[in-house]
């Protein structure tokens, strides 16, 4: 069974490496459960990122009884990520019975980044990702602010 410090250095490595995505999510399986996602974003400066918004919705846009969480495990730099509970609108894909949830705000969980006034460069930050239905995601995100 692979462990999550046995994964980051694999992640290091590639990064190091000049592997690291670019505007982009790569996810590496750690066991059944649970997966360590790496996601890159390019924004501009003094703008703020929704970094995620995690909807637990049935197909009729009702809250299911489990939801899902987001814990922040290592803060940014150079700038605040906050977490909080609120309606928004979701991004399911097309397809997908909860497609139609899209257009109308639903309730969930949502991550937003805001740089630091002024700064320009590039941060990092670590969360973790509980989701509805029992998987654990290790999310780490590299912004490059512009």
């Amino acid at each position: 069974m692979a462990t999550w410090h046995g994964w980051m250095g694999v992640v290091a490595a590639l990064v190091l490496a000049g592997c690291q995505p670019q505007d982009r999510t790569t996810v590496l399986k750690i066991t059944g459960s649970e997966n360590l996602v790496w996601k890159s974003y390019t924004m501009a400066a003094g703008a703020t990122l929704e970094v995620e918004f995690d909807a637990s919705v049935n197909p009729d846009c009702t809250p299911t009884v489990a939801q899902g969480t987001l814990r922040l495990i290592g803060e940014p730099s150079h700038g605040k990520l906050t977490i909080e509970k609120t309606e928004s609108f979701p991004n399911f894909k097309h397809g997908d019975p909860r497609w139609q949830c899209n257009k109308k705000r639903v309730p969930g969980v949502l991550a937003l980044y805001r740089p630091d006034d002024g700064f320009v460069g590039e941060d990092t930050f670590k969360y973790d990702h509980y989701t509805a239905d029992g998987q654990l995601l290790h999310m780490r995100a590299v912004v490059s602010v512009k």
